[in-house]
């Protein structure tokens, strides 16, 4: 294990990476850069950018020759937000010393500015004192695209850009280049993520450096029109049309009334209205008489004269016909077994409230996993100190030695956004660890990580809550985590059987033709030790617990098959968790020793405990029925 800096050279460092200066202007210093595998050092002036730097590197010209015409990422080892992407022309000032950058390609798209193209730096370093840096979501919460290139979003969660004092935010993502023009034509703002507050783009970057944002543009009045997806079927496109005609023919007929009121008096200017007007306005505001039946008249003939909906009329009235006289019948017998049919099913969706108090208790062992002020996923305490997460939540943070990187913590209490937090370190050595393909149990994606504190910790351990049986086949389950890294929520949806898995991944991939996946890319991927359902907890979700019917722990949400729709809404053909079951065995089997000593102690006291209750069970349900 390395020796830990003095304690006041640390401070030091802490102090100018906050200030955003973390070396003297002109001072030479040394970063690293990785391609694949292989790492080089590179020596530079606190005055030059990263591509400057690095087009004196022969190892780099190597590289760069095969990528001829590709847009080359950037991504930062260090900083506020560790794997963010900078520009090529990225001052080398506000890199700190010996840090790491992974270099890798991608293809360009078309769609790349010319100053991102390989090679070419944009823009000459300013001094040093000038220099701000702050972090945008590469996808925000739009329906617009945020970046100009796909894979560059798909790959990259946050890029690091950099302005010069007094610059504005807009001209700031403008000259960095890798944003969509689309933002700089909608009404965009920034969201700070970890604060409860917006800023426009006209703002001043002066006293928002290292702050992490979202991109989302303001709610504006919403305009009805007439969808084009094949999932909307011809009766809900006439209910829309019919809206529209409702809203343009009332709107435009009004108007034209008003102007064949009487002429204005030339002496006097003023109107005189007469009697007859004055009834056709009252009628007007009571919404009945012969005037609206005539606007009435004018929008069915509008409808049935339409190109869109030639048909629309004759099969409404026809079904609704038909519906009306089944609903006059006084016995109807089949109409009566439908509804009963009906409300069995919605009974499904019922949750008793004892369960949600058991499961609002649990909600506390939740936690989001930060590292830097990046928030990386979800976990919950398992037992003792030791908290349980996805390995691809770590995965980045994780060095070749086997340690936690990136001072990673878990923030407890955040539930909504002016909660009082409660944040605690881990330790860098990882408990248990398994990232990788298991003959016996399939895939396993977990990973335990153990808390550096050393007080008690005052949270339901939940692995009191498991019991050791196979995981349900079928019935609802609960989920508690912290989608999209947010506050915390909850959900309750349905396992998808083992044998039912296929046939809902067909259903979904035919009623969404946006959907980029096929069965067989799918099912086959799917093993013994998963449970699947639908669910819409997404990324940020990954490491939460999930509950059965009986609220007892029964696996960890993983992931699914995501993609997005025509509308940037994020979709999933089926997600899917690893079972309790499996992943205890795991770490039975894998775990450091003194880990596997803790677990064993906790599983034994937990039995002990579980004997002592059964006979007062017992006695209990025996003195009821002598009472009886």
């Amino acid at each position: 294990m390395s020796e830990a800096p003095p304690p006041k050279k640390m401070k030091q460092t802490d102090i100018r990476t906050l200030l955003g200066h973390p070396h003297a202007e002109g001072e030479i210093h040394v970063f690293q850069f990785r391609i694949g595998y292989k790492k080089h050092k590179v020596a530079c002036t606190t005055s030059q950018t990263v591509l400057d730097a690095l087009n004196e590197n022969d190892a780099f010209k190597s590289h760069l020759n095969k990528h001829i015409n590709k847009e080359m990422i950037i991504q930062r080892a260090k900083g506020k937000v560790p794997g963010a992407a900078v520009k090529t022309d990225f001052p080398c000032c506000l890199l700190e010393n010996d840090e790491i950058l992974d270099i890798n390609f991608i293809s360009n798209e078309g769609n790349i500015s010319a100053n991102q193209k390989v090679g070419e730096p944009s823009v000459k370093p300013s001094p040093l004192s000038k220099y701000k840096a702050f972090y945008i979501r590469t996808r925000g919460k739009i329906r617009i695209r945020v970046m100009k290139n796909n894979e560059l979003a798909l790959k990259v969660d946050y890029v690091c850009v950099y302005a010069l004092k007094g610059e504005t935010l807009k001209s700031a993502l403008q000259r960095d280049g890798r944003f969509s023009d689309e933002i700089f034509s909608s009404p965009c703002e920034l969201m700070d993520i970890f604060k409860d507050a917006s800023y426009e783009l006209s703002l001043p970057v002066d006293s928002l450096s290292e702050h992490q944002f979202n991109l989302y543009v303001q709610w504006q009045k919403q305009t009805t029109f007439i969808p084009q997806s094949s999932a909307v079927n011809k009766y809900e496109k006439a209910n829309l049309y019919f809206q529209w005609q409702k809203q343009t023919s009332f709107s435009s007929q009004s108007s034209a009334e008003e102007d064949e009121e009487a002429p204005a008096d030339p002496s006097t200017g003023e109107r005189h209205i007469n009697e007859k007007q004055k009834k056709k306005r009252k009628e007007m505001r009571k919404g009945t008489g012969s005037l609206t039946k005539r606007r009435m008249i004018d929008i069915t003939w509008n409808l049935k004269n339409s190109s869109i909906l030639p048909f629309t009329e004759k099969i409404l009235r026809a079904q609704f016909k038909h519906l009306f006289e089944k609903l006059k019948e006084p016995n109807n017998s089949e109409l009566k077994k439908l509804f009963e049919v009906e409300y069995g099913k919605s009974m499904k969706n019922f949750c008793e409230v004892s369960t949600m108090k058991e499961l609002t208790k649990f909600s506390d062992s939740v936690c989001v996993i930060v590292s830097n002020i990046s928030a990386k996923g979800t976990g919950f305490l398992l037992f003792d100190k030791f908290v349980l997460t996805n390995a691809h939540v770590v995965k980045d943070l994780r060095s070749q030695e086997g340690k936690l990187l990136g001072n990673l913590q878990a923030v407890f209490n955040y539930e909504h956004l002016k909660s009082k937090v409660e944040c605690l370190p881990f330790k860098e050595d990882l408990a248990a660890y398994c990232f990788e393909k298991d003959n016996e149990n399939g895939l396993l994606d977990y990973a335990l990580l153990e808390l550096n504190i050393d007080e008690d910790i005052k949270y339901p351990e939940l692995l009191s809550y498991y019991k050791q049986t196979p995981p349900p086949r079928s019935g609802g389950i609960y989920i508690v985590g912290h989608p999209n890294c947010e506050t915390k929520k909850m959900e309750n949806c349905f396992i998808i059987e083992t044998e039912n898995r296929l046939q809902a991944i067909n259903n979904h991939v035919s009623e969404n033709p946006i959907c980029p996946y096929v069965p067989s890319r799918c099912w086959p991927y799917l093993h013994e030790n998963q449970i699947t359902y639908d669910s819409c907890f997404f990324h940020g979700s990954s490491g939460s617990p999930v509950f059965d019917e009986q609220c007892s722990l029964i696996g960890v949400h993983t992931g699914g098959f995501h993609y997005e729709d025509n509308s940037g809404e994020s979709r999933s053909v089926i997600e899917f968790c690893y079972s309790m079951q499996s992943i205890r065995k795991n770490i039975l089997e894998t775990a450091r020793p003194d880990v596997k000593k803790v677990l064993q102690e906790f599983e034994r006291k937990k039995a002990n405990i579980r004997v002592k209750q059964e006979p007062q069970e017992e006695d209990v349900s025996m003195e009821s029925d002598e009472s009886n």
